[in-house]
């Protein structure tokens, strides 16, 4: 009936967190690989889904490089070179990774592949 001091609330209901975390070993991948950064290493903590899609975007808002679409279960560790679907090394520019925990959140950020 009371609340006892440092004790949790009984009618406590713990907040879902549908965050989704993005973790980059490097922002940028060395297109000549002049400083040993010829890949990076994509970590996500992820919330639960029923679907996940994670995606590199151009400066031009083109899908460059699918890793998943709409995939029920995901790596949460991406190896990328900087290469395209075609498996083509991407030119010098600025990159959008986007990734979604789908219908429930996403989060996006910046690649830059340089020389």
């Amino acid at each position: 009936m009371f609340g006892s001091p440092g004790e949790m609330n009984s009618l406590f209901i713990p907040a879902d967190d549908p965050a989704i975390t993005i973790s980059l070993s490097s922002q940028y991948i060395d297109s000549k690989n002049m400083n040993g950064n010829a890949e990076i290493t994509i970590s996500l903590s992820l919330p639960d889904a029923s679907a996940y899609t994670v995606k590199i975007y151009d400066r031009n808002g083109r899908i460059v490089k699918t890793f998943y679409k709409s995939s029920p279960q995901i790596e949460t560790e991406i190896m990328w070179d900087g290469s395209a679907d075609t498996r083509e090394q991407l030119p010098v520019g600025i990159y959008i990774l986007y990734v979604e925990a789908v219908n429930i959140n996403h989060a996006k950020e910046v690649i830059v592949i340089a020389r």
